[in-house]
């Protein structure tokens, strides 16, 4: 989500501040409300802005998802190497990565 807005560098996690689970049209919600640090580059120097913001995530109940290439990456769970999951396996220790997104970030208006 961040990382698609202009001079967006990282952001970080800062702490989670509340979590509402709920359902809706046979879906299972949660609203997850979170500190976060977002790092601009703005005139050739690194800004951080902290915020507040709150995403709404549904279960995936569909399996895994086509996933695009592109920023896919987790820890690989036998080696702790990067990994891009559109992969498929770990391209230090070729262990099989099976990815399921279980929640799905509901797009903000």
């Amino acid at each position: 989500y961040y990382y698609e807005k202009e001079n967006v560098i990282d952001y970080d996690i800062l702490d989670y501040l509340s979590f509402n689970e709920y359902k809706k049209n046979d879906k299972y919600y949660v609203d997850v409300k979170i500190d976060i640090r977002v790092i601009y580059l703005s005139n050739n120097k690194f800004v951080s802005k902290y915020m507040e913001d709150t995403f709404t995530m549904y279960k995936n109940e569909l399996g895994i998802l086509e996933l695009k290439n592109g920023i896919n990456y987790i820890k690989c769970r036998n080696c702790g190497n990067s990994i891009d999951v559109t992969n498929g396996e770990c391209s230090f220790c070729h262990t099989t990565i099976k990815y399921l997104q279980e929640w799905i970030l509901e797009k903000k208006d």
